[in-house]
């Protein structure tokens, strides 16, 4: 499931063939939509070995969250940036709570240092940081209840 995208950054990294003239943070939203696929395609592929295999319904069903909230993801930042950090945080966090209860909310603030970071680095807003962690938390508790849970 790694390889996908693993393959993609090591072919873009060798494409540039110096680390500056990278822009890790790919400025030009037309230039997204590879690196997306790339990790959206490999959380589709991995959902499905996970039916294949008969994995654990969390293990299934949290695969199956990144793929749907990674697809939600690109869709907006094609329009707005949206911290994709705060979202990578949020959404496992999220099935964790779910699944064994709310006395590990507390854990959803792992995303405040993350989100602090990206504004202090001047890649983020703080509503567009806000934004990733919020809106994943809603989409991935959605998702568990009207998906997950009935059909895995």
């Amino acid at each position: 499931m790694t390889l996908i995208p693993v393959t993609y950054v090591v072919l873009f990294v060798k494409k540039k063939k110096k680390f500056h003239d990278i822009d890790y943070d790919i400025s030009d939203r037309s230039l997204r939509l590879k690196p997306f696929l790339a990790v959206i395609s490999s959380y589709a592929i991995g959902t499905i070995a996970l039916f294949y295999i008969n994995a654990p319904v969390l293990v299934k069903g949290l695969m199956f969250c990144y793929f749907l909230n990674g697809l939600i993801m690109f869709l907006i930042t094609l329009f707005w940036k949206i911290s994709i950090h705060t979202s990578g945080i949020t959404g496992p966090l999220t099935l964790l709570v779910y699944e064994f209860g709310i006395i590990y909310s507390p854990l959803l603030l792992i995303a405040v240092p993350v989100g602090w970071m990206r504004i202090k680095l001047k890649k983020h807003l703080p509503s567009q940081v806000i934004a990733g962690a919020v809106l994943t938390i809603i989409l991935t508790w959605l998702q568990i209840v009207y998906i997950i849970v009935p059909f895995f």
